[in-house]
């Protein structure tokens, strides 16, 4: 799945998309993949997601950075960007573009 970002940063980066594979266990579902910044520049993903009340709740990796993605029943979300030291750094909207 593919979404685009808006008012989503790492660091001083923009974040344009985020691009996972979810992939189901018995339990929980595993996501991986990638966060693309402007010009380019892209880290990777890697986290794990829960299904509570019809959405989907991920906490990710990102380097050294952390994020919750909390994704509602059409795919649409929030994501939240946790620095190092556990601050907000911040807050933003996720758009489904493609499943993949």
């Amino acid at each position: 799945m593919t979404w685009s970002l808006a008012d989503t940063t790492y660091g001083q980066n923009i974040a344009r998309y985020l691009a996972l594979d979810v992939n189901f266990g018995s339990r929980y579902l595993t996501a991986n993949g990638i966060m693309e910044f402007e010009g380019n520049t892209a880290v990777n993903v890697t986290g794990t997601c829960f299904e509570p009340n019809g959405g989907v709740f991920c906490n990710v990796t990102l380097g050294n950075f952390t994020a919750t993605l909390s994704i509602d029943a059409n795919l649409a979300g929030i994501i939240r960007d946790f620095d190092a030291s556990g601050s907000l750094d911040s807050t933003g909207t996720m758009a489904l573009l493609s499943i993949q």
